[in-house]
Parts: C-alpha cells; structure tokens; sequence
C-alpha cells in the first residue's frame, strides 16, 4: 500500500511532464542546416511566405510587368486592331483630301523625288524592324513611336507620289474605303473543307469573270476597267487575306501590344490599295485609254467587222 503510495506521485508528474512536452518542444529552437532552412522559407517554394518575402519594389515591379505582357481576351485584342485601323484610315483620307482640295504644293519634279526617295526609305526601314523584330513591338513607348513613324511615312509618301498631279481624289479614296469594306467582312468566313489560300484563289477567279462578262457587256471604259481589274485581282484578296490571318491567330500571340502590328498590316493593305489605284488610273488614263472615252464611263461598242483584201 505504501508503494503504491509513493507511485501514485510520480505517475503524476509523468503525466504532467507528457502533457507540457509538446509545448516545450514547440518553443525550443531546432537547430537545421542552412540549405535546409533556405529551401524550408524560399518564396518560390512556400507561398505562404510571398507577401512577406517580396519587397514593395519587386510587388511594384511586378504589377507594371503584369500590365504590360498580361493579354487582352479576343474581343479585346480585335475591338483595338479595327479601333486603331479605323483612326489610321480617318486621318489618312483626312490629310490626303486636303492635300489635293486645299493645301495643293507646289513641287517641282526633283523635289517631289527626293521627298518620296526619303519616305520610301523610311517606311521601309520602320516596317522591316517593326514587323521583323518582335522585341520592338513590346517595348513602351518604343512601339507605339514606330507605329506612328509608319503610319506618317506611308500617308506622306502616297501624298507625295499625287502632289504634282493631284489626281488623289475622293473618289479614288472612295474606291480604296469600298475595298475594305466590302472585302473585310468576306474574310471572317471560308468553306470549312478548303484551306485559306485555296478558298481565296477560288473566289479571285469567280469575281474576275463576273467582272470581266459585265465589263464586256456594258462597253466599261478602260480607265475604269483597268483599276477594277486590279481591286479584284491583288488589293481585294490582300484585304480578305489580312482578316483571315487576324481571326486565326492563335491565343498565344494575343500579347500586350500584339494589336500594334496586326492593325499596322491592315493599313498598309489600305495605303497600298489608294496607291495602287492612283499610278494605275493614271497608266490606264495616259497611255491605254483612247481619247475619246477619257471622259465617259461606257464607251460605245464598236461593232467587229470582217473585211477582205483586193485579192479576195
């Protein structure tokens, strides 16, 4: 009895001892390798510790990184290129309209050369690095400075080839906005057993013999005739390639400022187009088209008449 007397009190303090043992054991200091401690509270591992690991200069950082390379969903990425397209377009037609009604230089032929020798060249340079280096289009501001540098160049550059002329009219503008518009809507659809190029090549020669039937039958003048040829031959089909590009384009090129080239690409399709139609109206006007139906829309039909020699 005694014995079990004089255990009972240190069962007690063995119990007590059992019980306080996980709190001294919390409290003391565990002495681990330095490896092992660094792997236990690095960031990158724990992401419990991230807020209190990274400094207010990495989280500063890294928001201005996130708002330039987070990308933009696709109704995002296409409302900024058809909204950035629409505005080069404007203010394209905008300066080339008061270039021939209003402001009218007066150029000389060197003057006008050398001026348009500068743009090409500049145009040249910026859409090569600007498309062909893709660093430089995530690069703020670099980029959009670039994009306006190729935008001016190639508006002046047009303005500078129908300086002397001035037969950059509306109409031809006109002709060059009808392209886009009609061949850009063409472009967001395609037979789903053909392939892009294939469905393009089938529908450039569908419209060339319509056009060319309705040409021949209603006696259109060459003048006219000619810059249609080449709507529906080389700009139309370039618009409508553009738009097939743009609506295909894979979710991992919806960068930041990726909307910078598509609409840069569109535009030149439209600057080119309003171009195009200047030099060849005026090739068809001076040295195709006969006097006669220079200033008419339909000539008339000239009826083919078999004749014979004085032997026959």
């Amino acid at each position: 009895m005694s014995n079990k007397s004089a255990s009972a009190p240190e069962l007690y303090v063995r119990s007590e001892e059992t019980q306080t043992e996980p709190r001294k054991h919390r409290n003391t200091n565990i002495n681990m390798p330095a490896e092992d401690s660094a792997m236990l509270y690095d960031p990158s591992l724990n992401t419990h510790y991230l807020p209190y690991a990274e400094s207010r200069h990495d989280r500063n950082s890294s928001r201005m990184s996130r708002l330039f390379t987070d990308r933009p969903s696709r109704l995002a990425f296409l409302s900024y290129v058809y909204v950035l397209l629409g505005i080069q377009v404007v203010l394209s037609t905008g300066q080339w309209l008061l270039s021939t009604y209003r402001w009218r230089p007066q150029l000389n032929g060197p003057e006008r050369n050398f001026n348009m020798l500068l743009l090409f060249l500049t145009w040249v340079n910026l859409t090569l690095a600007f498309l062909g280096f893709r660093r430089l289009q995530l690069i703020y501001p670099l980029n959009w400075i670039i994009f306006l540098c190729m935008f001016e160049s190639l508006t002046l550059l047009i303005m500078f080839l129908c300086v002397r002329e001035l037969d950059l009219t509306w109409y031809i503008i006109l002709i060059g906005l009808a392209v886009l518009l009609i061949y850009t809507p063409l472009g967001l659809w395609r037979p789903p057993c053909l392939t892009t190029n294939l469905w393009i090549l089938i529908f450039l020669s569908i419209t060339v013999f319509l056009t060319s039937t309705l040409a021949l039958l209603t006696g259109l003048a060459m003048h006219l005739y000619l810059p249609l040829t080449f709507c529906v031959t080389l700009f139309g089909p370039w618009t409508m390639y553009n738009t097939f590009r743009l609506h295909v384009i894979s979710r991992d090129r919806y960068s930041r400022f990726g909307y910078l080239e598509q609409a840069a690409k569109m535009y030149i399709a439209f600057g080119c187009t309003v171009g195009g139609l200047v030099v060849v109206t005026r090739i068809a006007s001076g040295s195709i088209e006969s006097e006669s139906c220079r200033a008419v829309a339909f000539c008339h039909k000239r009826s083919v008449s078999i004749t014979y020699g004085p032997g026959n």
